[in-house]
């Protein structure tokens, strides 16, 4: 009997695992072209935009010199050049990013796919996690086309690679395309190419030394061909050159630095807007993890990081409404906003490594891989004079990996409380109701038309605050390209005059630099568009 039903189960598995896998590719992608329909060429699209309308030669000249004094992304910004050199390319490139996201979307679902019911709710999870990254994180690294080639991409080809390593060391899929993945993650960006690096040592290691199935003598092609990608970008001879002319944060050294980001991290990474939703998602999906796991087990250690979790998830909600000096933007910390800050973060890391490693006990690496890995991704930012949102979209989809793994213990329950509250919080009264009604459709779960209603209702309350937050960015990205249609109107009627008047976004949220922020894109964004360098722009 138990076989029967455990090849049953298998069946139903390949039977509906690839529609969910369709599903959330679809969802996401269709979702964010929504909002990417309406982004417009802005800040660095000006510069690398005119770099698609070269000859290749020319093109190529660029690259080595931009790779001489800028940085050592030379497959981000061919492509961004490629990209952006036409509207017909920038047309495509909406599409292509969209499709991007989609594909993350996917590759968290299928890394943490766990039997066809918990994927479905896995599935939910990372299309919300997608479509909740605020504005303040979005306009420079996802609805932004150079932003999204530096963080969406690398992020899309890493984890394309982590999924294609996993299934070639469990001989479920040929090493080439695996090193090919390895490869082109490693070329992308600094984070995401040190992050292939990692994985491939985490994955060959937990095979090799954990698992002890011998060491996979072709892994060897895709950890030196990471690892290769990332010495062209670390080592570029521009990475020197900008250290010398970037003016540091702060006086005093490479400890200074760190000691200045680490403490700025309160306010771009902790607390405040940029990763709000991602937080709420985990700290509420770890205590949830450690009492269901102290009851069933009836584990003391689960018990009091449970209350401990709970502290956190506390104090990390709270705290700001009592000490704003969190979320300023200062460079002075006072020491008591700085222990406050540091707390929080220890007993949130601390509980997220416990049930890591609890979790690896029970050979589920993933967890603890992601951890390392998005931990990792921040750290290695802490010596860069230059630490934005931009920067932390790596950590967000690894925290958003973590989440999907540990909300797996019980993945309905966790949609409807942790949506539940984030709905409440945003001012949804009627997600009480919503908990009312699914308690009730419980007790008649024996029925399966009360059983799929209450499954349906648990995914409620997060696919609206999702709904609610994607809306809010189609909103303002549109009111800003009916802006920047006005503008190429403007400029298709360009007399020759001295003066072009010019008209400032609806909202600068939703978009990223443009001339009137910034002096430096005012020669590019007359070249691009054609005009004259003596003409001058009036904004208003």
């Amino acid at each position: 009997m138990y076989s029967k039903s455990m090849g049953l189960e298998a069946e139903q598995n390949r039977k509906y695992l690839p529609w969910i896998y369709l599903g959330v590719f679809l969802l996401v992608t269709a979702g964010c072209y929504a909002v990417l329909q309406y982004v417009v060429p802005m800040g660095d699209d000006l510069f690398y935009g005119r770099w698609g309308r070269l000859d290749a030669g020319e093109l190529l000249a660029r690259i080595v010199q931009h790779y001489q004094t800028a940085n050592g992304r030379n497959l981000v910004h061919l492509l961004d050049a490629v990209l952006l050199g036409s509207d017909g390319r920038v047309a495509f490139a909406r599409v292509f990013i969209a499709a991007l996201l989609g594909t993350i979307a996917l590759n968290l679902t299928r890394l943490t796919a766990d039997g066809w019911r918990r994927t479905i709710a896995v599935a939910v999870l990372c299309a919300c996690g997608i479509f909740l990254l605020p504005a303040v994180l979005t306009r420079q690294s996802v609805y932004w086309i150079t932003g999204a080639m530096n963080y969406v991409l690398p992020l899309a080809l890493f984890l394309e690679y982590w999924v294609l390593l996993r299934d070639a060391l469990s001989g479920r899929r040929g090493w080439l395309p695996t090193a090919v993945f390895g490869a082109l993650a490693g070329l992308t960006v600094e984070q995401a190419s040190m992050m292939a690096v990692g994985l491939t040592v985490l994955l060959v290691g937990e095979h090799w030394l954990v698992r002890r199935q011998g060491f996979p003598k072709k892994a060897l092609w895709p950890l030196l061909l990471s690892a290769a990608g990332a010495a062209s970008i670390l080592l570029a001879p521009s990475v020197a050159y900008r250290a010398s002319i970037t003016p540091p944060p702060v006086e005093g050294g490479t400890l200074a630095v760190v000691k200045y980001n680490v403490l700025q991290l309160r306010q771009t990474f902790l607390f405040g807007d940029t990763l709000f939703p991602i937080h709420f998602l985990t700290l509420t999906a770890i205590p949830l993890w450690l009492l269901l796991r102290a009851v069933r087990r009836r584990s003391v250690p689960d018990g009091v990081f449970a209350v401990l979790s709970v502290i956190s998830f506390s104090a990390w909600f709270w705290l700001p409404e009592q000490v704003p000096e969190l979320l300023r933007n200062s460079p002075e910390v006072p020491v008591r906003v700085a222990a406050y800050a540091l707390a929080v973060l220890g007993g949130y890391l601390l509980c997220a490594f416990y049930i890591s490693v609890r979790s690896a006990m029970e050979q589920e690496w993933t967890p603890l891989f992601a951890l390392i890995l998005g931990v990792g991704s921040q750290v290695m930012m802490l010596v860069s004079p230059t630490v934005g949102p931009r920067t932390m979209l790596c950590g967000a989809v690894m925290l958003l990996l973590l989440t999907a793994c540990l909300m797996r213990e019980a993945p309905y329950l966790y949609l409807l409380g942790a949506g539940s509250i984030l709905a409440w919080h945003w001012g949804q009264g009627w997600a009480a109701a919503v908990v009312v009604a699914a308690a009730l459709l419980w007790l008649l779960c024996r029925y399966f038309p009360a059983r799929a209603v209450c499954v349906a209702l648990c995914c409620v309350p997060l696919l609206f605050c999702a709904w609610t937050t994607l809306k809010g960015q189609h909103d303002g990205y549109r009111a800003n390209a009916a802006v920047d249609a006005a503008n190429r109107l403007a400029i298709a009627a360009y007399d020759g005059s001295d003066r072009l008047t010019q008209h400032r976004f609806a909202n600068d949220l939703y978009g990223w630099a443009m001339p009137y922020h910034n002096d430096y894109y005012d020669a590019y964004y007359k070249e691009y568009y054609g005009l004259p360098r003596e003409v001058e722009l009036i904004w208003e």
